[in-house]
């Protein structure tokens, strides 16, 4: 069963290692690009944050759906966002639990509300910190990891002097 456009745990697409590696690790789950999807991962590719948009009540959504939550219409219009906001959640992964990121450990997950639209909470990983130098509050931007396929992979990197 998919959801959001992701394949169940067993058949995720995977990253090849880099050339020359031959560890065992696991290899990184890629996201799976679906109709819903595909102008997020587009926008990603090319560094851009975008969310969908209700055009009937101007709310704004993400995960995508195939309608609004707040008035069910299925009119809906894809827009570019400020990639800035502030870590709204934050929870340091020990366990060696997801798939892929077993030898990642220990990473930070982080819930990021965007100062453009409060409204969303975009879910990610912060890129290059330590998870103990994040707290909730702290300024982040969007920042994108090219992906196999020519996916770009949404993350948040600290801002520095803590402005937004």
């Amino acid at each position: 069963m998919q959801a959001f456009g992701h394949a169940s745990h067993g058949d995720r697409p995977r990253e090849a290692p880099p050339e020359g590696d031959d560890s065992a690790a696991p290899l990184r789950p890629r996201p799976v690009v679906t109709d819903l999807t595909r102008p997020f991962w587009e926008a990603a590719r090319e560094g851009r944050l975008a969310a969908q948009r209700c055009d009937e009540c101007g709310v704004f959504r993400h995960p995508p759906l195939p309608q609004c939550v707040h008035c069910r219409s299925a009119r809906t219009s894809w827009v570019d966002l400020e990639p800035r906001g502030r870590v709204y959640q934050r929870t340091v992964m020990h366990e060696r639990r997801v798939h892929g990121f077993e030898n990642a450990v220990p990473y930070l997950c982080v819930a990021v509300q965007l100062d453009c639209a409060p409204e969303l909470l975009f879910v990610g990983n912060i890129a290059s910190s330590e998870p103990s130098e994040i707290r909730i509050g702290d300024p982040v931007v969007a920042v994108f990891d090219p992906l196999p396929g020519g996916l770009g992979l949404p993350q948040f990197a600290p801002i520095e002097g803590g402005e937004c």
